[in-house]
C-alpha cells in the first residue's frame, strides 16, 4: 500500500501527517542557527588628507596619486577609490576578507 492509498482511505491521517511535518519544519527552521546576514566587518581603510587652499587638480596630482601608488603596493588590496575636493582628499582602500586589518594599516 502506498502513501497515497492510505491518505485517500484515511484523510485525517493525511492531515495529521501534514501538520506534523509543518510543525517539525518550523521548529527546525527556528533553531537552525545559520544566519542569513552574518556580522562581517569589511576591512576598509579610509585616508583623509587636508591641504588648505589647494585646487582639486593639485590635490590629485601632488597628494592622491603618490598615496594611491604606495597603497596599491600593499599585499591584499582589493580596490582603491579616491576623491579630491578643494583642500581635501579622501582615499578608501578595500582589502580582501582574509587580510588582517591591523597588519594592513601598519
Amino acid at each position: 500500500m502506498s502513501l497515497s492509498d492510505i491518505s485517500i482511505r484515511r484523510p485525517v491521517f493525511a492531515w495529521m501527517l501534514m501538520l506534523g511535518l509543518m510543525l517539525f519544519g518550523y521548529l527546525s527552521f527556528r533553531d537552525m542557527g545559520v544566519s542569513q546576514l552574518p556580522d562581517v566587518d569589511f576591512p576598509i581603510v579610509n585616508i583623509q588628507v587636508t591641504y588648505e587652499g589647494a585646487a582639486p587638480e593639485v590635490m590629485e596630482l601632488d597628494v592622491v596619486d603618490p598615496i594611491e601608488s604606495a597603497v596599491v603596493a600593499v599585499e591584499g588590496v582589493k580596490a582603491v577609490t579616491s576623491s579630491a575636493r578643494m583642500g581635501t582628499a579622501n582615499i578608501s582602500v578595500e582589502f580582501g576578507l582574509e587580510k588582517d586589518i591591523n597588519i594592513a594599516v601598519s
